[in-house]
């Protein structure tokens, strides 16, 4: 599993992330071929590389057609990870 020393809920409201960084955003279709992956294995490297260094935030959004099976089995994929 992931950790990257930041706990995030989602949020419907408003909030703004405590940081002067801008985020790391990423908005796509839940399928492998976008490689989301590699995004939070990354993000974690940084992390592990520089615990002295505030990282940005990271924003993982997207949607995913419940009718199409590697949409769904990814989806459920990025969620355990």
């Amino acid at each position: 599993a992931l950790d990257t020393k930041t706990t995030t809920t989602p949020s419907t409201s408003n909030e703004q992330p405590k940081t002067s960084q801008s985020p790391i955003v990423s908005l796509n279709r839940f399928e492998r071929k976008k490689n989301i992956l590699l995004l939070l294995y990354a993000y974690q490297y940084l992390a592990e590389e520089h615990p002295d260094q505030e990282l940005p935030p990271l924003i993982i959004a997207g949607g995913y057609d419940t009718k199409n099976v590697e949409n769904v089995e990814h989806r459920a994929e990025l969620q355990r990870v």
